[in-house]
């Protein structure tokens, strides 16, 4: 008999053998076709009961936890597995995005390190999270495993607008039992933006580095305008040139200060001229600002007070160091009065009241007269620092045995910044 007759028979005779199998009545006997698949739900209509039951057919469908689109089985998406939206971590990234942003951007755009930070450092982290971190959350390996920490890093990296579409992206996905994960062009179109202002960035501090900021034919002794203080440009005096570089101390007297400390890396003074002070400086006047280390001080510093050994050096005379006090304001000067009657500051062994202080200060330094002002210089004991006195002199006029002048950490006298700019 031929082989095709053979496997015909073979197969007539088991469907005929599924009603009694089943205890399914006569008139209810099921056509071959329908026998095949009450022994073999796997199979198809048309195929053949040997090929519904060895499994090929099985095998060759896709399975339900299988990703269609790369094949990745739900155990190999953990990020996608265990996600769920943090709701508090979700708003904390938020604030801290906006903080960071407003912050940096706002109070401090006009100094160079939060200018590089707003338009270089934070957008490279952005695009970094946007290009790497969060695709990968779609993948077997992800950057990122824990819910609370995707849902912070996705608002802070992304903000408000794409922070919302990731953690949306997620949620969908995890809906669709991880059948096909999507990431979207979001992350493209947000790593693109951060790196065009990164780009940006880099551009504005080169050009506002080959900005000139000072005029040309520049002299020792000259007066030049740079930057504004209290409404009014800031006049500066030229000290010393050095190759590009030029030494500035201001005109006149512009503030009255107390170090409260006992040196100048702990006085309260640098953090002010560090900090307050710089913002009376644009964008591009700080990017000319230079760091310098301090051999006096042992610090590193771009504003700073004079030392005593600078105050003879680059002054000819005491009437060349004499200095006026210029707009001091009664704020300025009721604070200071404040502090010297908590600080029981004695002038001629006697201590003064609040209204005492007031009138004392607002005689010394009044606009147009020549008054004391400090150096960061101190005294061994720290107890002291030294200063010019109001005619232009470091040291008291004792013939026999002269002494430089000095003031008392908690004293106050005038201030006289100093600063090397590129040119």
């Amino acid at each position: 008999m031929p082989l095709g007759a053979i496997q015909e028979s073979t197969h007539r005779e088991y469907v005929q053998e599924v009603p009694k199998a089943l205890s399914v009545p006569a008139f209810a006997k099921p056509s071959a076709s329908a026998a095949a698949a009450a022994i073999c739900p796997g199979s198809r209509i048309g195929h053949s009961v040997t090929a519904a039951c060895s499994g090929d057919y099985l095998s060759s469908q896709p399975s339900a936890i299988e990703n269609s689109d790369s094949g990745a089985k739900v155990t190999q998406l953990p990020a996608i597995e265990k996600w769920k939206t943090s709701a508090p971590l979700s708003v904390f990234g938020l604030l801290v995005y906006a903080a960071i942003n407003m912050t940096v951007g706002l109070l401090f755009s006009n100094q160079l390190w939060a200018v590089v930070c707003t338009t270089v450092v934070i957008p490279l982290v952005f695009a970094v999270y946007a290009i790497a971190v969060y695709p990968s959350l779609m993948r077997a390996k992800p950057i990122l495993k824990s819910p609370k920490a995707i849902s912070f890093c996705n608002f802070f990296a992304g903000g408000p607008i794409f922070g919302s579409i990731w953690n949306y992206k997620l949620t969908q996905n995890k809906e669709r039992n991880y059948q096909s994960p999507r990431r979207g062009i979001s992350h493209i179109v947000h790593a693109s933006c951060s790196l065009v202002v990164a780009l940006m960035g880099i551009a504005l501090i080169f050009l506002a580095m080959m900005l000139p900021v000072m005029p040309s034919g520049l002299k020792v002794g000259d007066t030049v305008s740079y930057g504004t203080y209290k409404g009014e440009p800031l006049e500066w005096q030229v000290l010393e040139f050095d190759g590009d570089k030029a030494l500035l101390v201001t005109k006149n007297i512009i503030a009255i200060k107390v170090h409260y400390a006992g040196t100048w890396r702990a006085s309260k003074i640098r953090g002010w001229l560090e900090g307050d002070f710089k913002q009376s400086f644009n964008y591009v006047e700080n990017v000319h600002i230079l760091n310098t280390f301090r051999s006096a001080t042992n610090t590193t510093d771009s504003v700073f007070l004079l030392s005593m050994d600078e105050a003879e050096k680059y002054f000819s005379s005491d009437e060349a160091r004499c200095a006026k006090a210029m707009n001091i304001s009664d704020d300025e000067i009721a604070e200071t009065a404040r502090w010297c009657v908590e600080k029981k500051i004695k002038v001629g062994g006697k201590e003064l009241s609040y209204s005492e202080w007031v009138d004392a200060l607002e005689r010394e330094y009044q606009s147009g007269r020549n008054t004391t002002w400090g150096l960061c210089s101190f005294h061994n004991d720290g107890l002291c620092s030294f200063c010019v006195s109001n005619d232009g002199s470091l040291y008291t006029p004792e013939s026999e045995q002269p002494k430089r002048y000095t003031n008392g950490v908690h004293a106050p006298f005038g201030i006289r910044p100093a600063m090397w700019v590129t040119r």
